[in-house]
């Protein structure tokens, strides 16, 4: 249920071992672009979204 033309990508996903919690990694260009992907399964799941970087991408901000 990912919207065309979005940029929102899947990439991968972990469940806790008692199957209650399923973490997603998501690569999308922004925020918005997984808003309507969420809406789509509002009415089933609960979403937290937390923006992450990779390692090399926050040290090198960090040391601009």
């Amino acid at each position: 249920m990912m919207p065309e033309g979005s940029g929102a990508a899947y990439v991968a996903s972990w469940l806790s071992t008692d199957g209650r919690v399923c973490y997603q990694l998501m690569e999308a260009p922004s925020r918005g672009s997984l808003d309507e992907w969420i809406a789509n399964w509002s009415d089933l799941v609960e979403f937290e979204v937390i923006e992450v970087e990779t390692s090399a991408e926050f040290w090198r901000k960090r040391a601009e």
